[in-house]
């Protein structure tokens, strides 16, 4: 049969299951696209806050302390990103619990408990 005559006459179980396949492909696709983002939002800003947690001076012989350190900007910009991390943090919790509601087969996570 050819293929066009074959999908003008499939089924409409076979056109709803074939438009299903497709919207599960692409909705989970965004579903884990927002949660790389945020992971990778989360991971930048866990960068940042080493940088601001490294208070060493410049060379390993000199005990001064830097001349650029301005410790009221400090406390700000690391509690600032801690806080930032933690909501994020939360947030990628919450939206893989949503994915793993979604998108996981009914009957694996039924014989994995």
């Amino acid at each position: 049969m050819e293929k066009f005559l074959k999908n003008l006459t499939a089924s409409n179980k076979q056109l709803k299951n074939d438009r299903a396949s497709m919207l599960l492909v692409q909705t989970k696709r965004e579903k884990l696209r927002i949660i790389e983002e945020l992971k990778d939002t989360a991971m930048n800003k866990q960068y940042k806050l080493t940088r601001l947690y490294d208070l060493s001076p410049k060379t390993s012989t000199d005990l001064a302390y830097r001349e650029d350190f301005d410790p009221k900007e400090w406390a700000k910009q690391t509690s600032d990103l801690e806080i930032e991390i933690d909501v994020l943090s939360m947030k990628i919790s919450t939206l893989q619990l949503s994915f793993n509601e979604w998108f996981t087969d009914e009957e694996e996570a039924s014989n994995g408990k």
